[in-house]
């Protein structure tokens, strides 16, 4: 006699015959359902895209600070940028006029530098000046001054202004001698005269040692400021 098997339309398992009927598969998946419950698994998603400009660390995990070690040399601070003379300014005026008197005292030209060099200035310092256009504005007043009071001193009775206006070391241009004249009070000819005996002196090995020294005071006290 053949005995047909059955089987299990949940499963699909065979079902026996000692079960009586009933899928022992399926009695002892629902046993363990009802002790242990039901679980189910559940895809986990990514995460969403964070946008890296947005993105910030979590609390506790900020980036941390490079702490240098006690005594280490810490780099300098880049300090303020130095202006140099523009072209045009009243400054780069008082200096062009400088560079036609040492043409006419020294009968050739020569730079400021080389005088400034032969008085003990060292090429840093130089250097330096040349870059500065304000230390440079304060030098030229003082050396004016200086220069004007030097040359009163030496020749009495003659203004030492007519040389100052003649190349325009006041920084507001050179001027002629009729102009000249009439600012000073004075003949043409007159201002024409004193013109000619300031540069005379200026020439000589004493109106330049004068100028070289007035040079050297005016650096000095610009320095010292």
């Amino acid at each position: 006699m053949t005995i047909k098997t059955r089987r299990c339309p949940e499963c699909g398992n065979e079902i026996p015959v000692w079960s009586g009927g009933a899928c022992p598969v399926c009695a002892r998946n629902k046993q363990d359902e009802k002790r242990y419950g039901r679980r189910s698994r559940r895809r986990r998603r990514p995460p969403p895209a964070q946008d890296k400009a947005s993105h910030r660390p979590p609390i506790g995990q900020a980036k941390r600070q490079k702490i240098e070690p006690a005594g280490s040399p810490q780099p300098e601070k880049p300090g303020p940028a130095k202006k140099r003379l523009e072209p045009g300014s009243r400054g780069w005026r008082r200096l062009g006029g400088l560079n036609r008197l040492l043409i006419d005292v020294y009968g050739r030209p020569i730079r400021l530098s080389r005088l400034l060099t032969e008085q003990g200035a060292s090429p840093a310092q130089i250097e330096r000046w040349r870059e500065d256009g304000p230390w440079l504005v304060r030098f030229m007043r003082r050396l004016e001054r200086k220069l004007l009071d030097a040359l009163a001193e030496a020749i009495p009775g003659q203004d030492p202004r007519v040389l100052s206006l003649r190349y325009g070391l006041d920084g507001k241009g050179n001027r002629s001698i009729e102009t000249i004249a009439a600012k000073l009070g004075m003949m043409a000819v007159t201002a024409l005269a004193v013109h000619i005996r300031l540069l005379t002196y200026l020439q000589s090995k004493t109106g330049r040692a004068d100028l070289e020294r007035a040079v050297l005071l005016a650096a000095q006290e610009t320095e010292d400021q």
